[in-house]
């Protein structure tokens, strides 16, 4: 069963071993690595290898993993995700990386809205949460954008490359 989700602008396909390229090339850039944990990989191996759990997870429909795409030009844009939590909480955690030259154009925003429409009306959830890093101020601006409120602060729990990062929680619950 394919499961796309579209936007004003975008399109967002589950991810598969065709987007390998485009994955591993979204990555390589250092400002996409700077707030991520992943890490900048060496080789096309590597992002196998990073990738392999979440496809696998595509495949059984436990975690979401959305390559995204214009709607007009199929061209590639980012990667996103949805990780759905134990069934009993109703939770859902998202995340999102876009190629360094798509920020900016309000398509984070976009897709993060989408997102929570997703988690709510088709995984049922009752809670989306999302979390950056402190100083990931566009990551912030997104999720504010997107409706999603400030929780608290969690001290030094990214490993990134230029050290470890406090952390800040966001969430939305589906009341209305």
């Amino acid at each position: 069963m394919l499961l796309n989700i579209l936007t004003d602008r975008l399109s967002l396909e589950l991810a598969t071993t065709e987007d390998i390229n485009e994955i591993h090339f979204l990555h390589s850039f250092p400002e996409v690595d700077q707030f991520n944990t992943t890490g900048i990989p060496e080789s096309i191996e590597d992002t196998k290898k990073i990738m392999k759990p979440l496809l696998d997870a595509n495949l059984a429909r436990e975690k979401y993993t959305f390559v995204v795409k214009e709607k007009n030009t199929k061209s590639f844009i980012g990667l996103v995700g949805v990780f759905p939590g134990k069934p009993k909480y109703k939770s859902a955690e998202i995340w999102y990386k876009l190629l360094p030259q798509e920020w900016g154009k309000g398509y984070a925003t976009e897709i993060l809205k989408e997102l929570i429409q997703f988690c709510f009306k088709t995984l049922n959830a009752h809670r989306v949460e999302g979390g950056c890093a402190v100083d990931n101020v566009g990551s912030i601006r997104v999720m504010e954008k997107a409706g999603m409120q400030l929780e608290g602060r969690r001290r030094q729990t990214l490993p990134l490359a230029s050290g470890w990062s406090d952390n800040f929680e966001y969430a939305i619950l589906d009341v209305d």
